[in-house]
């Protein structure tokens, strides 16, 4: 009897402890900054990227990381976007390295200071890269995209994860978001994070329509995803990708054939399982894992951590014995692979197979002669230059003067993603 009440007293006073502490990260955050939007309408920039990166690093980091993912695949539902993707054959013939090197980009400015030297140099090479499109890239696509990076992710958390968004996080997520876009040269972003959603849904009913381009993206995305498991499980992959596509995503990319309700209702059963199991019985999360590695002396950086194919990644980062067994056994890509290029990457030279390499220069010759923290679209809407605090400006005299002073000091180099971990 005495070993019962014991037990009961343990079980008890773990689910309290968990009560507890569940709540504590975000209960801290709304206590510093507010819970409503009169107390956190001022909300900087770069608590912003703090409040994000605790709801993305800690507090929901699998379906922050799947949103993401999804955000990412709803613009290439629209024509004009899988258009150029497919003209350039990176979503086609190389879907795995432009997902990484998606990850290095977004991943440098979301993990480092914003301000810092590194967040300087990827927004400005993500520029240089979008700039070599000209008009093929239109602005309202742009800011499309920029909604979904604002609202998908968090959505996705208010669908599956253990709690839902609070009205903080939604506006960090704009305030962050909109940041970046500020320095990127966009125009027309809307005011808050309601409004992107709206935007994203009006956007959607006048753009999103089925194509051939469309469908060449899915079809890549779908063999990308199943080349990380045994091929035998290629259509489970394939399944349970499209349970998660709406119907108008679904149309958009020409996919006929839709799960079954069994098998959408059993997926939506598992991730409620989910979601009240992490929120009563796991304890949060306090350490994330390490992505980016330190940079050589050649100026190259390996990624520590990876999701789906190994790209970047040393053949020092091989997992354990039991999962480099299972790689080998089923043919799976494995990190240190030198087709993967496990040596690294240069932010400066990274993306698209036929402008790799190319335009690096530019970049940090820009950044050199604006003290390495001032933003460029390199003429691709156009002459602008965006600074800490400032409008963004076409006239060259002011763009010059607004340079900052100096780039934020005392970069941290344990670098953390948000959105490239698989996490309870």
């Amino acid at each position: 009897m005495l070993l019962y009440l014991s037990l009961l007293l343990v079980t008890v006073s773990y689910l309290v402890v968990v009560r507890l502490l569940r709540y504590r990260r975000i209960s801290g955050l709304q206590q510093q900054h507010g819970a409503t939007y009169v107390q956190f309408k001022d909300l900087n920039y770069r608590d912003a990227q703090f409040i994000l990166g605790q709801m993305g690093l800690y507090e929901c980091p699998w379906v922050f990381l799947s949103g993401k993912d999804f955000a990412f695949l709803r613009a290439f539902a629209i024509p004009g976007i899988s258009k150029v993707s497919v003209g350039a054959k990176e979503m086609v013939d190389r879907v795995g390295k432009r997902y990484a090197d998606t990850t290095v980009l977004v991943g440098e400015f979301l993990v480092n200071d914003i301000d810092s030297e590194r967040a300087c140099v990827a927004i400005n090479r993500m520029n240089w890269i979008h700039s070599r499109y000209g008009n093929r890239i239109k602005m309202d696509q742009m800011v499309y995209t920029l909604c979904l990076l604002i609202c998908e992710a968090l959505q996705w958390i208010d669908k599956y994860d253990w709690r839902k968004t609070t009205a903080l996080e939604r506006h960090a997520s704009w305030v962050f978001w909109n940041e970046v876009g500020t320095r990127m040269g966009l125009t027309g972003v809307p005011k808050s994070f309601e409004d992107c959603a709206t935007f994203i849904q009006e956007f959607e009913s006048r753009n999103m329509a089925p194509s051939d381009d469309n469908a060449l993206i899915a079809k890549g995305v779908f063999t990308l995803y199943a080349s990380t498991f045994p091929a035998f499980l290629a259509p489970v992959v394939r399944t349970v990708l499209v349970a998660f596509m709406d119907s108008r995503l679904a149309d958009a990319f020409k996919l006929s054939s839709r799960p079954t309700a069994i098998i959408t209702y059993g997926l939506r059963f598992l991730l409620a399982l989910r979601k009240y199991f992490v929120r009563y019985l796991m304890l949060p999360r306090y350490s994330t894992l390490q992505v980016f590695g330190a940079e050589n002396a050649a100026g190259y950086r390996p990624m520590m951590f990876w999701e789906i194919e190994p790209w970047y990644v040393p053949l020092s980062a091989r997992c354990t014995w039991l999962y480099s067994a299972y790689t080998h056994f089923f043919g799976l890509p494995q990190p240190g692979d030198a087709k993967f290029r496990p040596e690294g990457y240069k932010l400066h030279d990274i993306g698209p197979k036929h402008l790799e390499g190319k335009g690096g220069e530019e970049v940090m010759s820009f950044l050199r002669s604006h003290g390495g923290a001032a933003f460029t679209t390199f003429g691709q809407f156009s002459n602008q230059l965006c600074t800490d605090g400032d409008e963004i400006t076409s006239d060259p005299q002011l763009m010059w003067a607004s340079c900052w002073d100096a780039v934020l000091q005392g970069l941290n180099h344990n670098y953390h993603v948000s959105f490239v971990q698989f996490a309870v």
